[in-house]
């Protein structure tokens, strides 16, 4: 099984509040998500991340590390996902437009500078 970007915030929240029920609210979602999805990142790793108490956590050496790089990669992965939308969006291309001659020759010049100059 593997772990999501989903699980590395969760993760991500935790290490920074030290404290899973404040994370949870933070991320308004429930605490037993949180524990789950950091149980999970354990799991798949093979290594605890967190050393739990009553009245909240504390990040192992390893958890420590791993939070650090997952900052890196959550920060990479919001670029591609932005890079990817824009890219959803950018007009390309080749188009072909016809008309009849009279609009040809007054309106669709004046058209297709405007859309040149929106697009480009």
């Amino acid at each position: 099984m593997l772990f999501s970007a989903t699980d590395l915030r969760y993760f991500v929240a935790v290490a920074e509040t030290l404290n899973v029920r404040c994370a949870a609210e933070q991320l308004n979602i429930s605490q037993p998500s949180v524990s789950v999805a950091i149980r999970r990142l354990e799991d798949v790793l093979g290594v605890s991340l967190l050393v739990r108490f009553k009245k909240g956590v504390r990040l192992t050496r390893t958890g420590e590390q791993f939070a650090t790089k997952a900052r890196v990669l959550l920060e990479k992965w919001g670029r591609v996902c932005s890079e990817a939308a824009e890219r959803e969006t950018e007009v390309s291309g080749q188009y072909v437009i016809g008309s009849c001659l009279e609009l040809g020759l007054t309106a669709v010049p004046e058209s297709l500078a405007d859309l040149l100059q929106s697009y480009f």
